[in-house]
């Protein structure tokens, strides 16, 4: 599989419509903001595509697909403000290591 082919279907162009990550973001934020919006943000949904994760069943609730739209519903992070997608994605990201 050629590098072109891995890439096809990816939101690229997100970067653009988007605009700019803001600066005053501490870098923790701004990596998970980026990752985030090019939905290369090491969830399962990813690893899936990536063929290293045999489905994309979020870890944490079992349920739906792990993406970074699902942190704002996945009721396994319920102890995190609905609002605050960082925290739920650092978070996501610790329980699943």
């Amino acid at each position: 599989m050629t590098q072109k082919t891995k890439s096809f279907g990816m939101p690229w162009e997100s970067l653009a419509t988007v605009g700019q990550i803001p600066r005053h973001l501490e870098r923790a934020k701004a990596v998970a903001s980026f990752r985030l919006t090019t939905r290369l943000d090491f969830l399962r949904v990813y690893f899936h595509w990536l063929g290293v994760a045999a489905n994309e069943a979020c870890l944490i609730c079992g349920h739906a697909r792990m993406d970074g739209d699902h942190l704002l519903q996945c009721t396994g992070l319920d102890e995190y403000p609905a609002d605050d997608i960082f925290s739920r994605y650092s978070e996501a990201r610790r329980q699943m290591v």
